[in-house]
């Protein structure tokens, strides 16, 4: 079944004149409001505590798209940009071991990896593309560490292994852990030096870019940085403008400086784009892995306890909106309008098609496609109703464990298992291990706290059967009840068993 891939183009140039250079800067569990770009509305106290100026400046050159997500975690949203499939459909869902849920009432067979072939920098690099890897990866299963970077199409790849945090981010630490038995590959000229990861990653990419534009070759970057994933370390030129509150930890002010740091990073690349002289042909992607974190930081907020997300509920590994939701620019000068918002539902899949499309890159006819082009969105002069109407899906198959999670979204160190669909804003979830459903109002009760599923029966069963239809069509990771080690139901399935009328 194919799905949302309208407009996918199929036609190969035969020649790099004309190709637009394309940075996809990816940050790590930035959340929709740990920037200083308003995206619900009007500015929260976060929004005001943070300082990314070069967002916003990349904000009023193209379009910003308030109501952005991605799954809620990294590896899953890695997989669908890479492929332009949802978690569901390509089975990359995050484990590649089998797993148990913390009470032992669930087990969760492992994922796949991702399909080389239709990898996005793969069929980039087949159109003249030199691809450049710059920073975190984490798409590698456990033992064998593949497919790496280079498996799935890069050219050069900085940084980029199997882990999915640094185990430090200073230089001086050689990026590594105490005993040296882990670390960040790749950037060993910058060891025993005072330097931030966020920071020798941005030079190592200026340099790459350099070449590229010095060979006359176009250029795909993947700026994927490590920050701001833990371990929460200050980048030190930025920890002087951050006032805490009396209540606050001292990570927070760190946080805010590893926010500013990568800002830092996005100013210095927009800087040589401009220097080298191909602004007017490159294409820049902002765009967040999953929503912010709750972990690391306590429990006091500017808003009350575990409420760093507000006014979305709950954090990273959550399928709750503040797990998922991400702010996400694009700007392309002379290409689409420059100040521009859009409030249609988009979803981290869709830069795949929007990077195929905007480079004139083949796509194998038979290939699938659920992500849709947001040039065509940037374009339209209001929303298309192919987006209007679309449906996004979501799926945390295993319970996500952290024992320094908390909040009641977190109770006992970590997120229920979970699905869920999002519709005309409105959002059904199925909680795995309790087998029940939850609805929200997402345009009344953007913080879900209100669960309308009984006072909405019809509208949720709509919902029910379009998230068990997409599910069993991609026979999604499926977990087991245990002991029994029965099937745990489909949706509708464990919908029919409630009987809510």
């Amino acid at each position: 079944m194919l799905y949302g891939s309208a407009g996918i183009g199929n036609a190969q140039t035969n020649s790099n004149e004309g190709k637009p250079n394309v940075i996809l800067f990816l940050v790590d569990d930035l959340g929709w409001n740990d920037t200083s770009l308003p995206l619900s509305g009007e500015k929260t106290k976060y929004n005001k505590r943070y300082d990314t100026p070069n967002l916003e400046k990349l904000a009023r050159q193209g379009i910003t798209f308030t109501n952005a997500h991605s799954q809620a975690l990294c590896v899953p949203s890695r997989a669908s940009l890479m492929s332009g499939q949802n978690s569901i459909h390509n089975g990359v869902v995050g484990d590649y071991k089998p797993t148990l849920d913390k009470y032992r009432n669930l087990e969760i067979p492992p994922g796949t990896v991702l399909d080389v072939r239709y990898a996005l920098p793969q069929l980039l690099k087949k159109n003249g593309y030199k691809t450049i890897h710059c920073g975190k990866y984490h798409l590698a299963e456990y033992d064998g560490g593949r497919p790496t970077p280079e498996d799935i199409g890069f050219d050069v790849n900085i940084a980029g292994s199997i882990i999915g945090g640094p185990p430090s981010y200073y230089g001086s630490d050689d990026f590594a852990n105490k005993k040296k038995t882990k670390s960040v590959k790749g950037l060993e000229a910058y060891h025993g030096k005072d330097i931030h990861l966020t920071k020798a990653l941005t030079i190592e990419a200026i340099s790459e870019m350099e070449k590229a534009v010095n060979a006359d070759e176009p250029f795909f970057l993947y700026m994927a940085h490590y920050a701001v994933h833990t371990p929460i370390m200050e980048h030190k030129p930025y920890m002087d403008h951050v006032q805490l509150e009396a209540f606050e930890k001292d990570a927070e002010a760190k946080y805010a400086s590893m926010i500013k740091g990568v800002d830092v990073s996005l100013g210095q690349l927009m800087a040589k784009v401009k220097s080298l002289n191909i602004d007017d042909n490159t294409l820049i992607i902002f765009y967040s892995d999953n929503g912010g974190r709750v972990l690391w930081r306590g429990n006091q907020t500017l808003y009350g306890d575990y409420q760093f997300n507000y006014p979305l509920r709950s954090g990273k590994a959550s399928i709750y909106e503040g797990g998922l939701r991400v702010p996400a620019v694009i700007s392309w000068p002379g290409r689409i309008a420059a100040g521009r918002q859009s409030d249609a539902p988009v979803i981290i899949e869709d830069l795949y098609p929007t990077v195929i499309n905007a480079t004139q890159t083949a796509v194998p006819q038979y290939y699938n496609v659920d992500g849709m082009d947001l040039i065509q969105l940037a374009k339209a002069k209001k929303t298309p109703a192919s987006f209007k109407n679309r449906s996004l899906y979501f799926y945390l198959p295993y319970r996500f464990e952290g024992a320094v999670f908390n909040g009641e979204d977190f109770a006992d160190g970590g997120v229920t298992p979970s699905s869920a669909i999002i519709k005309d804003n409105w959002k059904l979830i199925y909680l795995h291990g309790d087998k029940k459903f939850e609805l929200y109002n997402l345009t009344n009760d953007i913080g879900e706290t209100s669960n309308v599923v009984n006072d909405y029966p019809k509208r949720a069963e709509n919902l029910v059967l379009e998230l068990d239809a997409y599910m069993r069509g991609y026979n999604a990771v499926h977990p087991l009840l245990l002991p029994e080690r029965k099937p745990l139901p489909w949706p509708m399935e464990a919908w029919k068993s409630l009987k809510i009328e």
